[in-house]
């Protein structure tokens, strides 16, 4: 886990214990949603970053 990831888990964690009725559940639900969301999207690109400087790195080392 990232420290993105981190932070949207906090707000996920966070909005979830909030009391909502009537037309805010939809919009709750919608938040938490996209909150997930994001989670996974910070994680891919997470990834793909790291695998970018692990070869930055080997080319600094003549690798």
């Amino acid at each position: 886990m990232n420290d993105i990831q981190k932070k949207l888990s906090e707000a996920h964690k966070m909005i979830s214990i909030i009391s909502v009725s009537g037309d805010a559940v939809d919009v709750m639900s919608a938040a938490r949603l996209r909150i997930k969301e994001a989670y996974e999207m910070a994680g891919d690109k997470s990834a793909l970053w790291d695998a970018h400087k692990l070869a930055d790195k080997e080319e600094q080392n003549g690798g």
